[in-house]
């Protein structure tokens, strides 16, 4: 993940519940694990588990394979 970070520039954000529920643009962003919202990924600390940073960025990974590839897209789908 560091090294996501530092050579690709996918930053993530960690918050929390308090945090999240001032964030007026996500829907249900309490209940959300974690959730990108401008390029940016968001992990819920009150509500991730282990795998939630993978699953976000699978998001980001699988909607650029979308539009630069799309019908491995929906091969892959």
């Amino acid at each position: 993940m560091d090294r996501l970070v530092k050579y690709h520039g996918i930053r993530f954000n960690y918050i929390s519940n308090n945090e999240a529920s001032k964030m007026q643009e996500v829907v249900n962003a309490t209940n959300a694990k974690g959730f990108i919202l401008n390029g940016e990924v968001y992990i819920n600390t009150d509500n991730c588990t282990i795998d939630t940073k993978v699953h976000e960025l699978m998001h980001l990974f699988l909607g650029s394979i979308r539009m630069i590839d799309p019908k491995l897209y929906f091969d892959t789908i």
